[in-house]
């Protein structure tokens, strides 16, 4: 529930993200992660048909599947809640994906810069002792 939460909040700020102090990436995967082992869990219980479990774990209430929509916060649970379904964090996912693909080709730039710096640095030295060596 938390992770859901700061997903929408870095998604409202996708734009600002910096690509190497924030990780966009390493955000965006840690998200989808969460979700697929969710949707396993999901998954295994429906094969045990583990029946309900409390929503209250230590000290945060879960947001899970209840019975109906109107099930009050105590009410026991049917199933994790993998966010499936919810369109906000789809719209989040989408933008942290595309902040994601700019932070791909902007790090890919800054590696093009970096070598080709490099390799300019290189080439000087070299002709700077084919001239001391012509000298």
């Amino acid at each position: 529930d938390s992770l859901v939460a700061r997903t929408k909040s870095w998604a409202r700020e996708a734009a600002a993200l910096d690509c190497v102090r924030d990780d966009v990436a390493a955000k965006l995967e840690q998200v989808l992660a969460v979700r697929r082992g969710c949707r396993k869990m999901q998954a295994i219980a429906q094969t045990l048909r583990a029946g309900e479990f409390s929503p209250n774990q230590g000290q945060e209430s879960l947001r899970c599947v209840k019975e109906s929509d109107g099930a009050g916060l105590e009410a026991p649970c049917k199933a994790l809640n993998c966010y499936s379904a919810d369109e906000r964090l789809d719209v989040a996912l989408a933008a942290l994906r595309r902040r994601a693909q700019d932070c791909r080709a902007e790090l890919a730039e800054e590696a093009r810069r970096v070598a080709a710096a490099r390799r300019a640095e290189v080439d000087a030295r070299r002709e700077t002792r084919r001239a001391a060596e012509a000298a």
